[in-house]
């Protein structure tokens, strides 16, 4: 899902990884590696890379306080991680995004079943998380909280807050996604020295996907409730960030990767008109799905020729 093995895909996908995480990142990257180098070792077996797993797992018991966001932290990798190990070993065929989504969302369904036998469970970690973005929006506020702006920019942090303690279950599951793709880099490089991960120009996904975007937009309109429209609003922010992907892939592959200059001027403008430039990359992306427009750009080209 990245511009292939180069560091600017691994630069691209560790500051997806810590922008968008509640885990800590190191734990939602090291953790899935370290399963991989345990669970499906190279041949031949080379120890030093097995004695590497079993050191990086020995991260899940380092920490200070074992509260219950320790734990909670702590068993979202590991699951991820055996989730990840176990399409990699029952789907060898699949392509690293196929393999990802199945995991996380693998993962996702047994913490619902854990969460529905530990009653109040998500409740207390819902809340607990909430509280960690609180503190740290109203942290950063205190730390730069000057002049007649002083205010606003509280309640701007409180709200951005308030929105990341909505939005984290589709925030950590974009960002395990993005560290098991740098969990997936590292081990092939490890393991077979070749880079696994594919031009971002051909990034896509089975298109049957489009249904669950259509299904988290149902529970959001749908009458069901807030914890119905919290579940939706979270399925649609996961799959509309993968459509915009989507979106800018199919873009690269019609327009090709712009000079470093253009890619500046390219950021500016998607910082200064980002609302404008995310439907945008959007709508090409579920457009993509119906059309398969570099396919058809490929067969004019072809025909062209």
């Amino acid at each position: 899902m990245t511009t292939g093995g180069r560091w600017p895909a691994v630069v691209g996908l560790s500051l997806v990884v810590i922008m968008l995480s509640v885990v800590q990142p190191a734990l939602l990257v090291f953790v899935p590696l370290g399963l991989l180098l345990v669970a499906i070792p190279s041949r031949p077996l080379r120890l030093h890379l097995v004695g590497l797993g079993m050191l990086l797992l020995a991260l899940t018991l380092i920490g200070a306080h074992a509260d219950m966001l320790w734990y909670a932290q702590r068993g979202w990798v590991l699951v991820l991680g055996a989730w990840f190990v176990g399409m990699v070993v029952t789907w060898p065929r699949a392509s690293f995004i196929s393999r990802a989504l199945a995991a996380v969302t693998g993962s996702v369904g047994t913490a619902v079943v854990l969460f529905v036998v530990r009653r109040g469970g998500w409740q207390q970690l819902d809340w607990t998380i909430g509280q960690s973005y609180r503190r740290e929006a109203a942290t950063v506020a205190v730390q730069m909280n000057a002049g007649s702006l002083g205010k606003e920019f509280s309640g701007a942090m409180m709200q951005a807050a308030a929105l990341q303690a909505r939005l984290y279950p589709a925030l950590l599951a974009l960002a395990s996604v993005a560290a098991l793709g740098l969990a997936w880099w590292a081990y092939r490089r490890l393991v077979a020295r070749e880079s696994p991960l594919g031009l971002l120009r051909d990034f896509r996904f089975s298109d049957e996907l489009v249904w669950v975007l259509i299904a988290g937009l149902a529970l959001v309109v749908a009458p069901l409730g807030d914890v119905a429209a919290r579940a939706g609003v979270n399925v649609l922010a996961f799959m509309v960030a993968l459509y915009a992907l989507r979106g800018l892939a199919v873009l690269l592959a019609l327009v090709g990767m712009p000079s470093i200059v253009g890619t500046i001027v390219a950021v500016v403008v998607a910082l200064l008109l980002y609302p404008v430039v995310m439907t945008g990359a959007v709508v090409l992306g579920i457009t993509d799905t119906w059309l398969d427009l570099r396919t058809r750009m490929r067969s004019g080209t072809e025909q062209g020729e």
